[in-house]
């Protein structure tokens, strides 16, 4: 049995964040998963349905016997998982200490929230199979990421202003175009021949753009060692 320890918070945010890019469809069985990896260092949470790729980490807090392992989730599984494991709202308690423990076996995946005296909550899974045929979402991120614009052609916005856009799509119906416009200060996004806008940068100071500068030379580093994360292999 592999035991790894997390923060609850860091958990949760990954599996949000990631789940909504895997397949909705339950007969696309390769695709219809959050595939977990248990590597040195971090827990690395991906997802794919092929037209958007989503890759999160989670720092480990503890893994004493060092096992790499991986394990698939299915979105009914994530959900579960959300849905059981919410920072307790008690004052003086911090959300961001609360952790969790993984047990992985051959046949089941425990989650059972260890952060107080006593363990508390507990999930226990089937340990679903995993599939060979998974996208290499590290080795597509690295490829993609190394070819990346330079920071002069960088536009930084904020998720709730770029996500107004796709009330667009849905009352239309139509694609979402998004195109540069040439002055590195907006992007153009437009859906059908009825619906036109602008997507501004928010501002960032110095601070901020070296400290974007150094996520993303992390994340061509983390991305490029293959040894941060776990290549399933045949049996696994």
């Amino acid at each position: 049995m592999t035991s790894v320890v997390v923060g609850m918070v860091d958990l949760r945010r990954a599996l949000a964040s990631v789940a909504p890019h895997a397949d909705p469809d339950p007969d696309m069985a390769l695709l219809h998963r959050v595939h977990c990896a248990v590597g040195p260092v971090n827990l690395t949470v991906s997802a794919t349905q092929r037209f958007t790729v989503a890759h999160a980490i989670v720092s480990i807090e503890d893994n004493a016997a060092g096992d790499l392992v991986a394990f698939d989730l299915l979105p009914i599984e994530v959900k579960q998982i959300l849905d059981l494991f919410k920072p307790p709202k008690i004052k003086g308690v911090n959300p961001n200490e609360q952790v969790l423990r993984l047990d992985i076996t051959e046949k089941l995946l425990t989650v059972t929230d260890i952060a107080g005296l006593f363990a508390g909550k507990a999930l226990t899974l089937p340990r679903q199979p995993l599939d060979q045929e998974f996208p290499d979402v590290q080795a597509v991120l690295r490829t993609r990421l190394a070819a990346a614009a330079t920071p002069t052609d960088r536009l930084i916005t904020s998720g709730h202003l770029f996500g107004l856009f796709t009330v667009a799509s849905r009352v239309y119906g139509e694609p979402l175009v998004i195109e540069p416009t040439g002055s590195r200060t907006s992007m153009t996004i437009s859906c059908g021949d009825s619906f036109v806008g602008l997507l501004m940068p928010i501002a960032v100071d110095e601070e901020k753009t070296q400290q974007i500068n150094a996520w993303h030379a992390d994340w061509l580093t983390r991305l490029g060692d293959e040894s941060t994360g776990y290549e399933p292999r045949e049996g696994s």
